[in-house]
């Protein structure tokens, strides 16, 4: 499964933002487990 991850996403789990970052743990942790892809988008 292909995910799109927000920005915010990355930020809520570097920064430990509440009541964000236990999900955003999670979604990055299946994408390090290789349960799901992530995908970025960059803005051109």
């Amino acid at each position: 499964m292909l995910v799109l991850i927000d920005a915010n996403v990355i930020l809520d789990m570097l920064e430990k933002r509440e009541p964000f970052y236990e999900s955003s743990n999670n979604v990055l942790s299946l994408c390090a487990s290789q349960k799901i892809k992530g995908c970025i988008k960059r803005q051109s």
